[in-house]
């Protein structure tokens, strides 16, 4: 009876370990809290990423039902440039390019043929894009398509991985494809 009440014990704790509340860095949010000394610890024995020190070149995607979404970041933490291509649809995306600057635990993404600049939250591992852009990013996108709220993952960490996202727009109009972190 003891070893069952234990083992009931033991997958109680368990799972409150899991039940952790967001802390400042917004909802779901992985970022540490500077003021909690294990956080600051673990940061500190590298287990988690700093945003402000990880360098966040490299490739990010997320699979979805109608393709998959990409962002890259290629070049200097100073000069950065970026590309995005999200799909909704067989020809409904959202695509674009620019410069990108890295303050932290934010990186700024500035289009180069909109008047749009989104602040997306970067964990070191993780980009997200908040759930309201700028009106002026709909000339990003096509109609009935947003960038908002869109979550990538890292799955690649170097310049050479970025310029592996394609352009989505040149494939559908039959043009040579270009990568979108030139």
């Amino acid at each position: 009876m003891k070893i069952i009440w234990a083992a009931f014990t033991l997958v109680i704790t368990l799972a409150a370990c899991d039940s952790r509340q967001p802390n400042d860095g917004g909802p779901n949010s992985d970022a540490i809290d500077a003021n909690n000394p294990l956080d600051v610890a673990a940061r500190d024995a590298h287990l988690i990423d700093d945003p402000g020190t990880t360098v966040p070149m490299g490739l990010y995607e997320r699979e979805g039902a109608a393709g998959t979404d990409g962002l890259c970041l290629a070049g200097q933490d100073d000069a950065m440039r970026f590309g995005v291509v999200m799909h909704f649809g067989p020809t409904l995306i959202c695509e674009g390019s620019g410069t990108a600057q890295h303050d932290g635990a934010t990186i700024a993404l500035r289009f180069d043929n909109a008047d749009c600049q989104i602040d997306v939250a970067y964990d070191g591992r993780i980009l997200r894009i908040p759930g309201a852009v700028p009106q002026g990013c709909d000339a990003v996108c096509g109609e009935r398509a947003s960038m908002a709220g869109g979550i990538l993952n890292r799955v690649g960490w170097s310049n050479a991985e970025a310029l592996q996202l394609n352009s989505r727009r040149d494939v559908l109009q039959n043009k040579p494809v270009r990568a979108l972190c030139h």
